[in-house]
């Protein structure tokens, strides 16, 4: 069963509440009104219970609608509410909406046959405005969440444009690279960290190329071994993860770089641009398993070997 609107009317004329209840009862049974007629039973009510819409008369015996309607917003009672103006008096609606008033009828026969599409509008504008409310908040809180953890990350996290231009760069980009973020924003990426010797810059810039047109397709590359040139002009080896960069609509804006402390941990020999890298290290396991086994046999050969014998002495027979 569908929940019925509560609607809260404070108003002083009791003839345009009762058109007010003839113009529901004829759009149908979900509405229930309660009805008062001064300012403090209207805030007693808003206490006591919950209310969909309230109607407010600007006019009260007890004071002013607009006065009663800042008190209410200074007690913390947020309600989506429809202001009653005298016919005509457009420079009271206007002031009645920059307090926060939803929407503003007149008090006419044709505004009350109206006000059952009034409350409609009002209710759900009213919870867009709640979820747009809402949602900013949590957008906001992951936004700054997310900041908080890759800005204060001990690895190198930097993102760049699909031209190459640098669009962030953190905290541990800066203490891994030597440049602060002020001095590489905008700027291109290989201009900055790419070696300086043609071959080995043309060599990294082959790698990148191809790890792009990966990450191109949506795919997130892992453990890729490429050399960087620190602003002191040293050279590092570093092994990177390269995700996506998507906007809003899914397309791919950009990609990101994640970078571990060069040596903090064992770097895989993994992907197909380090072919030598990994030929080496088989070579240097083979010289280590030959040496290991040499050892071996030597150890071997001075176990087994016969321990000398002590020298016996003879004693002379004297011969009488």
């Amino acid at each position: 069963m569908e929940r019925k609107i509560r609607i809260l009317v404070a108003e002083a004329d009791p003839a345009f509440v009762k058109m007010i209840e003839d113009s529901l009862k004829e759009s149908g049974s979900g509405y229930d009104l309660e009805e008062v007629s001064a300012g403090r039973d209207c805030l007693e009510k808003l206490r006591e219970q919950k209310f969909d819409i309230l109607l407010l008369d600007h006019d009260l015996p007890d004071g002013k609608g607009l006065d009663w309607l800042r008190r209410f917003s200074g007690e913390g009672i947020g309600i989506p509410t429809i202001f009653i103006t005298a016919k005509g008096d457009s420079r009271l609606a206007i002031e009645a909406m920059k307090e926060g008033v939803f929407d503003y009828i007149n008090r006419s026969a044709e505004c009350a046959k109206a006000f059952p599409f009034v409350v409609h509008r009002a209710v759900e504008g009213h919870s867009l405005m709640v979820e747009k409310v809402r949602l900013q908040k949590e957008l906001i809180e992951t936004k700054n969440f997310l900041e908080t953890v890759i800005e204060k990350a001990g690895d190198a996290i930097s993102v760049i444009d699909l031209e190459g231009k640098i669009l962030y760069w953190n905290e541990g980009a800066e203490r891994i690279y030597g440049y602060r973020r002020e001095e590489v924003l905008g700027k291109a990426l290989p201009d900055l960290l790419y070696p300086r010797d043609p071959k080995a810059r043309k060599a990294e810039e082959e790698i990148l190329a191809r790890v792009m047109a990966r990450v191109k397709t949506g795919e997130v590359v892992s453990n890729v071994e490429i050399k960087r040139l620190t602003k002191d002009g040293r050279e590092i080896m570093t092994t990177m993860t390269t995700s996506p960069l998507k906007d809003a609509e899914g397309r791919i804006i950009g990609m990101s770089f994640a970078t571990p402390w060069p040596g903090s941990r064992s770097t895989p020999r993994s992907w197909p641009g380090r072919r030598t890298s990994r030929r080496r290290t088989a070579g240097s396991w083979r010289a280590r398993r030959r040496g290991w086994r040499r050892s071996r046999r030597s150890w071997r050969t001075c176990s087994i070997s016969p321990a000398p014998r002590p020298l016996i002495s003879r004693k002379r027979t004297s011969t009488k």
